[in-house]
């Protein structure tokens, strides 16, 4: 409710100056009073009006403070709502509070280059107008207020009819210990709603607009209903804009107009009658509605449109998996090669943009040549790779508590994603070369989750993508089946977040696993071999003969050490002949688990048979035929105990 102005404490305008400031008859002048009368007026304001605060003209505003410069100035005393002069502490001495606003005659420079000024150290308490009886908000009497940037405007709003608080900078609302200062924490308390009224220029400074956003925050936290009032600007006879203050728009088109600007401005939040926002749905709704499957980019791995992380530690091929999956469904191909029984989705529209901040273009050459003859893909028709190892690849600066300072590569990533028609599978390789952390914003929850749920989410929704990004945990998460770390937030704000790790004793060998997967089913962990540079599930790896030829081997060394007393176990590592006759065979050379796997599968094809250890027969691989084995095994054992060294 916007009351009119009570008169209770009004004091009487005869008084010079208030008697707590006792200055000699020298620091008073005709130019001071000239100066200021002119700069009162502006706020529809005189001299006259204002002393009732205590506000007076002086010729040296150094003899009121030594801060100060030696300038004539408007002096502006500070009261608290019971209308008792403000102090502050200097020496262990208290000082009477004011802020100052230095006078000049037009076109001549202001002292120090600004037009207000305080006490060093001396605070930011809120400016309360004497004109206004402001024991009315605690009794009740009125229910809502202004807030505005400068004294003048608040006293010029008081004498209209407004009550408004007003506060030294858009800054200026806090007391560096508390978020609010609490003397105007307490006003607000008793208050229903709060409209804020900065100058016109907050239309085109983000710096304005994010310290109004910081109050207006601080004032709904304690329960007040939010009001951001815009004033118009204007422009001179030049044709220039002007910045516009409430107390020019009170001047320029008078007292109804500005009420009626106030009054119109919606609280923060605040919908027109019958309006329903387009992301509220009533429980009706919620249950009718037509549910369509979890979209995917390759089922149960990687979700489409969103960010999806694959953690790990160095040296498992995090980097080449998502270059990997990017080729192939920029291709249409499945993700595991042409002939694998885990297939992606074929015939996609989806276009690679690789980003990668630690290869330069021949190592990207050099991996992405390999898959793509390794897997036969065909030649691509899109797809971009961007080489930015060396560069500025952040995409933001995150402080703590959420700042962020969005850097050019953000915009030339951004724009670029959207001149490409269809949906993008977007790889940042890897994930701290595209976001800057400041100070301890690294594991600052905030930052964290602002940096995934928004600045990376909106990029997919902006620019119709699904980001791929590989993550480094920290240390102790690498560590963890969970590959998580740093922080908490890194656990929780990612939707989607997949795991790549060694296998232990298995050379080339990793798993990956989906860790979090909050949509969708989750594809079940897999053993991925790392071929002819690609990764594959052991089902998709190309035979060609070879696998069958492996094995072969592998048993008839086997079924010869058997004949000589020495046979192979599952534990002991293969003789180094049997490696050699396997490479002469293929043209590679095994890795140990391939040579353990091809044992296995001669086990399961009844090429050998294994025996366990008893008394009288030694463990090891014999020749499927059962008797023979038992007999070669029980002569192992009488060698082995003849013989234990060997």
């Amino acid at each position: 409710m916007i009351m009119k102005l009570s008169t209770q404490r009004t004091k009487s305008a005869a008084t010079s100056t208030p008697r707590h400031w006792r200055l000699p008859a020298s620091t008073f002048n005709a130019t001071a009073e000239r100066l200021a009368e002119h700069d009162l007026s502006r706020s529809a304001l005189s001299l006259a009006t204002v002393k009732v605060e205590g506000m007076f003209p002086i010729g040296d505003a150094s003899t009121i403070n030594p801060d100060f410069a030696k300038a004539p100035a408007l002096v502006i005393p500070y009261h608290d709502s019971a209308g008792k002069p403000l102090t502050y502490s200097r020496d262990g001495q208290a000082m009477l509070f004011c802020r100052v606003r230095y006078l000049a005659p037009p076109g001549f420079p202001l002292p120090r280059d600004r037009k207000y000024d305080q006490p060093t150290g001396s605070g930011t308490p809120p400016y309360f107008p004497r004109c206004f009886d402001w024991q009315a908000i605690a009794h009740g009497d009125v229910d809502e207020i202004c807030l505005v940037e400068g004294e003048k405007k608040a006293v010029a709003l008081c004498n209209a009819g407004i009550p408004t608080v007003a506060i030294g900078g858009v800054w200026n609302f806090t007391d560096g210990a508390t978020p609010l200062h609490p003397a105007l924490a307490v006003m607000v308390t008793h208050c229903r709603a709060v409209r804020i009224i900065f100058d016109s220029d907050i239309a085109t400074n983000p710096k304005i607009q994010t310290a109004e956003w910081r109050l207006a925050g601080q004032l709904a936290l304690i329960g007040a209903q939010v009001h951001t009032v815009r004033i118009p600007g204007e422009s001179d006879t030049s044709g220039a804009s002007v910045k516009v203050g409430a107390d020019d728009y009170l001047v320029n088109h008078g007292r109804e107009a500005l009420y009626h600007l106030i009054l119109q401005a919606p609280a923060l939040g605040a919908q027109h009658e019958g309006e329903i926002a387009a992301d509220e749905l009533s429980l009706d709704d919620i249950l009718r509605r037509k549910v369509t499957p979890v979209e995917e980019l390759i089922p149960g791995w990687v979700e489409k449109g969103i960010p999806n992380f694959i953690a790990g530690a160095g040296g498992v091929h995090k980097s080449r998996l998502a270059m990997q999956w990017g080729l192939c469904l920029n291709a249409g191909a499945s993700v595991w090669g042409i002939n694998a029984a885990l297939n992606g989705l074929r015939h996609s529209n989806v276009t690679l943009i690789f980003c990668a901040a630690e290869d330069d273009a021949n190592e990207l050459a050099r991996r992405a040549q390999a898959i793509s003859a390794a897997l036969k893909l065909k030649a691509p028709a899109r797809g971009i790779f961007i080489a930015c190892k060396g560069a500025d690849s952040a995409l933001v600066v995150m402080h703590e508590n959420a700042q962020v300072d969005v850097r050019p590569f953000f915009h030339r990533l951004s724009t670029r994603l959207k001149t490409i028609p269809g949906h993008k599978v977007v790889v940042l390789d890897s994930a701290y070369d595209f976001v800057r952390f400041a100070g301890r914003a690294k594991i600052d929850e905030d930052a964290v989750n602002y940096f995934i749920k928004v600045v990376l989410q909106r990029l997919c929704d902006d620019t119709d993508s699904t980001l791929l990004i590989p993550w480094h945990p920290s240390q102790a998460g690498s560590g963890r089946d969970t590959m998580d770390g740093w922080s908490v937030a890194w656990h929780n704000a990612p939707r989607a977040r997949l795991a790549l790790s060694e296998v232990a004793g298995a050379e080339d060998t990793y798993e990956l696993k989906v860790v979090k997967r909050n949509h969708g089913r989750k594809g079940p962990p897999l053993t991925l071999r790392f071929h002819e540079g690609i990764l594959l599930p052991a089902d998709a790896l190309p035979d060609d003969g070879k696998a069958t030829e492996l094995q072969r081997i592998c048993a008839k060394a086997a079924i010869e050490a058997a004949g000589h007393g020495v046979p192979f176990n599952r534990r002991t590592a293969l003789p180094d002949f049997v490696f050699k006759e396997a490479e002469k065979a293929l043209g590679r050379r095994p890795t140990r688990q391939q040579m353990r796997d091809a044992l296995e599968n001669a086990i399961r094809d009844r090429q050998l048979i294994y025996l366990p250890n008893t008394r009288h027969r030694l463990a090891g691989l014999y020749p499927p035929d059962e008797e023979q084995a038992r007999d070669l095994a029980r002569a192992a054992k009488r060698a082995s105990r003849e013989n234990p060294d060997a």
